[in-house]
């Protein structure tokens, strides 16, 4: 049974998410515009320093770090926003993703007693979606971009979870 724990960033782990986040594309599926490719211990160390909860996602059954996550106040707000999930490429499809985000959910509301805990991802991205929906978020916005041509840019879906 694969349980994960949340450990605070250790900073040799920017091989791995360099390993995951190999082009500038990805980068920007995976964080927004919030990085600059290469990413880089710098940037990272910058959020840091902002108070933004930086963490690593730990397998027991592994004994290794198999991912990361972030977790940033909504300013004036009791609220969390989850930001850059990344589960690195060699552990994907073995139910980390829902292992991470029910843990930064328990996190959330136990130690840092956030109300509500929100994210958002591509419309398009329906693996995350779902497994966010398995985790007992919901849908309560949609957010779309447009260029200068009015043409679409991108989709993003809104979801948050409330404390109970």
């Amino acid at each position: 049974m694969n349980q994960i724990k949340l450990i605070p960033y250790d900073f040799k782990e920017i091989v791995n998410i360099r390993n995951s986040i190999d082009n500038e594309k990805k980068l920007l599926l995976w964080a927004g515009p919030k990085y600059i490719f290469p990413i880089d211990n710098v940037q990272i160390e910058a959020r840091i320093n902002r108070n933004i909860d930086i963490l690593s996602a730990f397998s027991v059954s592994e004994k290794r770090i198999v991912g990361y996550i972030e977790l940033e106040k909504i300013a004036n707000e009791n609220i969390g926003s989850i930001q850059s999930v990344l589960i690195y490429d060699n552990f994907r499809g073995q139910k980390y993703g829902k292992l991470l985000i029910d843990k930064i959910i328990e996190y959330g509301f136990i130690n840092k007693k956030y109300k509500e805990l929100r994210l958002k991802v591509f419309a398009n991205n329906e693996i995350a979606k779902k497994c966010y929906e398995r985790c007992g978020f919901e849908v309560f916005n949609t957010i779309e971009k447009y260029g200068d041509d009015g043409k679409a840019l991108f989709k993003l879906i809104e979801m948050k979870v409330e404390c109970n």
